[in-house]
């Protein structure tokens, strides 16, 4: 049974025909199919080596059992001819003697399953035959005019084989319960086989009776025990750390990961991890799928390599994850640190944070938002892991990098990643974790613009920290709270709430939230026409952020100090200001503050009488508006990109854009900036 592998048959019957002494490696992971190919292959080209064809299994997989390559070139020489007396003793003599017999001849060596370039090597025919090689190991040191390394399946290829393995009436009486069958086969061949011979062997029974089996992991490799058997053989192979490795990453729920996750699985350091990896790879039990943003690779393990890891779990299991749970920790908070110069409100240490070796702490120290942003994939998993094995590392995860899921604006995985902390938090009964949470989905339900259940939210929490005497907490959502007060019109409770935690802020060291709380003032001195005031405001808000040692806090801070230097006409200040902002949001992904400083440029274009100018930049901004799925981001510049449509002549746009910043606005009932957009679309022709 054959299928899917048109591009590799193709690649090696090229590499095959053509030159002098063609020699073609197939690497991949057990059951992929290498051998499977490799005979389709040389029964593909059995009529163009005339002088015959050698094969032989070099049972590679289990070092303990390899072929000798002197044995092997023994039965080589029987095949062509020479009787068994006449083979000589020596190794170096068959050799030779093997050589000197194919000489003449075009013959095709087949050497399947090989342990290493040191075993194919003495196996060469040289001049005028060709070699396909197939090993679950990558062939360093052997020249090769074609080099494969198979991948998975397809889906369409995977059902093909399921299908000639089962049946194909089978198969297409069941097409729902045949893609799970492939799902949970991995897409991998011998797996496809083995099913597929389980389902020809019970006609009785339908695909939905083996889903079912399949779909307890613990059992999974007892229905697919040839599988398990391949698996065992290149495990034994391994040097111990890679063994340990193997186990410890199996009972990860990541998806990948990057070598630090194998540093604290291993407990070793870097370097060690990284050649455990390599040996992994190399033995394709784990697949490199990097490198990712920050430049690093990164690993991914097949389903039923991660099956079979687990049934292997070591006694030290569970100490395993927490090992993993508390490098999160520390690289979370280090990353959050670089990011915003300060841990997040509530996290007193209560969660181990320890890593094996200092020098993983680089990459979140180095580039905090790339590096989390590259790990975010395997943070979701991992939160809903850590819910089951350690519920504070959980939700402090689930707060700690909350940074992440609002500079990107990934709405989706920020809810997910809190509700499972605000979960796990509740069930041990941590009530710091609890309000934690609560005002980390409060700020979400903000960016989503749903002001009720936001402000409940929030209220709760800072209502919790206060009975909880962690006045640090109170004013993190007191600051969230100002934010809502002011942009739904209540400027002087804003106001208010932002000059008593100011100093709270100030006590607890903590210069990002001083500098918000400052800011909050700015703002409120802005909506009220006082702007050379809210510039006092702003700078000293700026420079209590600079304090902090982080560069975000900064850039938040000279967003608002650009704007008022617009509004009071130094435009080249103001430009400076926004353009230094948006160069560092584009660097950090950070959609909704790319929008604000494209909608600071278009109106500064605006001011300068550039119509296309502003166009360009506040079209540039509902876009990045858009993705971030944040519409008061959009209805924010709805005056702006209206007063430069009706400069260009398109009143009916400009119409369009007013009406849609006024549906945003009622929904998010954000009364002051509803009366500019009303104010602006009564003064649209109609």
């Amino acid at each position: 049974m054959f299928t899917g592998r048109d591009r590799e048959v193709d690649a090696l019957l090229r590499g095959l025909r053509e030159g002098a002494e063609p020699v073609c490696v197939v690497t991949g992971a057990p059951g992929i199919g290498k051998t499977a190919l490799a005979l389709r292959v040389a029964h593909a080209l059995r009529g163009e080596f005339p002088g015959g064809q050698l094969y032989v299994d070099l049972r590679g997989a289990d070092p303990a059992a390899a072929a000798d390559p002197a044995e092997v070139l023994a039965g080589f020489l029987r095949a062509l001819g020479v009787d068994g007396p006449a083979v000589p003793a020596d190794p170096d003599e068959r050799a030779a003697l093997y050589r000197s017999l194919v000489a003449d001849r075009r013959l095709l060596v087949v050497l399947d399953n090989a342990a290493g370039a040191g075993q194919v090597r003495p196996l060469l025919p040289g001049a005028g035959g060709g070699v396909l090689v197939t090993s679950r190991y990558r062939l360093g040191g052997l020249e090769r005019r074609v080099a494969l390394e198979l991948p998975l399946l397809d889906e369409p290829a995977a059902l093909s084989l399921l299908a000639l393995a089962a049946g194909p009436d089978r198969i297409a009486a069941a097409p729902e319960a045949a893609r799970e069958l492939v799902r949970l086969c991995g897409r991998l061949p011998l797996a496809l086989r083995v099913v597929g011979a389980e389902l020809a062997a019970l006609p009785h029974r339908g695909p939905a009776h083996l889903v079912a089996r399949l779909e307890d992991e613990r059992a999974r490799l007892d229905v697919l025990d040839g599988v398990r058997a391949g698996l065992r053989l290149s495990y034994r192979a391994l040097p111990a750390d890679a063994r340990a490795l193997l186990r410890g990453l199996a009972l990860l729920d990541a998806p990948d990961c990057a070598a630090w996750t194998a540093a604290a699985a291993l407990d070793r350091p870097l370097r060690a991890a990284e050649e455990a990896l390599d040996a992994l790879t190399a033995a394709h039990l784990l697949e490199a799928c990097g490198p990712d943003a920050t430049g690093r690779p990164r690993y991914r393990m097949h389903d039923l390599v991660r099956a079979f890891g687990r049934e292997l779990a070591p006694p030290d299991a569970a100490a395993v994850v927490r090992r993993v749970l508390a490098c999160w920790v520390a690289l979370v908070r280090e990353g959050r640190r670089a990011h915003q110069g300060l841990d997040y409100p509530g996290l007193g240490g209560r969660t181990a944070a320890r890593v094996p070796d200092p020098a993983v702490l680089a990459g979140p120290r180095a580039e905090p938002v790339a590096w989390l942003g590259a790990e975010r994939d395997a943070l979701v998993a991992t939160v809903r892991q850590a819910a089951r094995a350690d519920p504070y590392a959980c939700w402090e995860l689930a707060a700690g990098a909350e940074y992440l899921f609002d500079l990107r604006s990934d709405l989706a995985g920020w809810q997910a990643v809190q509700e499972a902390g605000l979960a796990a938090a509740r069930g041990v009964g941590d009530r710091t974790g609890e309000a934690v949470l609560l005002v980390g989905l409060g700020r979400l339900r903000t960016c989503r613009e749903e002001r009720g259940p936001a402000r409940a939210m929030l209220g709760a929490g800072e209502a919790l920290f206060e009975e909880l005497g962690d006045a640090h907490g109170a004013a993190y959502a007191g600051w969230l709270l100002s934010y809502l007060d002011r942009i739904q019109g209540r400027l002087d409770e804003a106001a208010r709430r932002c000059r008593r935690i100011a100093p709270v802020f100030e006590a607890a060291g903590d210069r990002y939230g001083q500098a918000h709380a400052l800011r909050g003032i700015g703002q409120v001195l802005l909506a009220r026409g006082e702007t050379g005031r809210a510039l006092e405001v702003l700078r000293e808000a700026l420079a209590v952020s600079v304090s902090g040692g982080a560069a975000w806090p900064r850039m938040c801070m000279l967003r608002w100090v650009a704007d008022a230097h617009r509004l009071l006409g130094r435009l080249d200040e103001a430009e400076a200001g926004f353009g230094e902002v948006l160069a560092f949001t584009v660097g950090s992904g950070d959609l909704a503050g790319q929008s604000a400083a494209r909608i600071g440029l278009g109106k500064i274009a605006q001011d300068r009488g550039d119509t296309a100018g502003a166009l360009r930049h506040l079209r540039a901004a509902d876009a990045l508006g858009r993705r971030s799925g944040q519409s008061l981001v959009r209805a924010l510049a709805g005056p702006a990109p209206a007063r430069a449509l009706l400069a260009s002549g398109d009143t009916p746009a400009a119409r369009a854009v007013l009406e849609e910043a006024l549906s945003s606005c009622r929904r998010m009932n954000a009364r002051p900036l509803l009366a500019q957009l009303e104010s602006a679309l009564a003064e649209v022709p109609v």
